[in-house]
């Protein structure tokens, strides 16, 4: 059970600025990847980390990018995909690069998941493109100053990935805001899971900020 910091009124915000975010980032991925790009965070709640394995992804490993900000708000914020979904964004931006139409099947040496070092740095510049623009909307819309860090990119299950998070903040939190993400590309219909995990002193300023009283 989750001990509700985030009342139903800074739910509301934080999904339509991150809706926001995610506008940007389909407008930057759709030219990156020379096609049309649509992302939406139609869900947001906050749940128990403890639930995490069961809501994300299970017994299957995720890839995750995620990046961390300091400053007036603290914490870090995850863009969670299965590996097969993952792969196929990756192989979509390694052809354009590589002029080719042809799909890539080599793979390098078992590490990251199977998926080739080409892959594994498009994917890194996806998940910056993803992150950044979550974190710089909600920058624009809170006024907080955040230094956000270098993305970053994991191959594990949903719950390790996010204990790296949940040490960067330096102690443990026992909520997290959890939300469907769907990004279509093309004809491609891909669904994966945005994790939004502040600094437990961060909600409250989180929460002033939003003009949303949380007592």
């Amino acid at each position: 059970m989750t001990t509700g910091r985030y009342p139903p009124l800074a739910l509301d915000a934080l999904r339509e600025i991150f809706n926001i975010g995610a506008h940007h980032a389909a407008r930057a991925l759709g030219e990156l990847l020379q096609v049309t790009v649509r992302i939406s965070v139609p869900t947001l709640r906050e749940v128990d980390f403890a639930e995490v394995d069961a809501l994300v992804g299970g017994e299957e490993p995720r890839v995750g990018a995620y990046l961390r900000f300091q400053g007036d708000l603290e914490g870090s914020l995850f863009f969670l995909l299965s590996p097969r979904d993952a792969r196929a964004l990756a192989r979509r931006m390694t052809m354009l690069l590589a002029g080719s139409t042809e799909v890539r099947t080599d793979r390098a040496n078992g590490k990251e998941g199977d998926f080739t070092e080409l892959e594994w740095s498009a994917l890194a510049e996806i998940g910056n493109i993803l992150a950044g623009n979550f974190v710089a909307t909600l920058f624009s819309f809170t006024s907080l100053e955040m230094r956000m860090s270098v993305p970053g990119l994991a191959y594990d299950y949903a719950l390790a990935i996010l204990a790296e998070g949940m040490l960067a903040v330096g102690e443990s939190a026992d909520e997290i805001l959890l939300g469907d993400a769907r990004l279509s590309a093309g004809e491609q219909e891909i669904r994966g899971e945005l994790v939004f995990l502040p600094h437990p002193r961060s909600v409250d300023v989180l929460l002033a900020a939003l003009a949303v009283d949380g007592k």
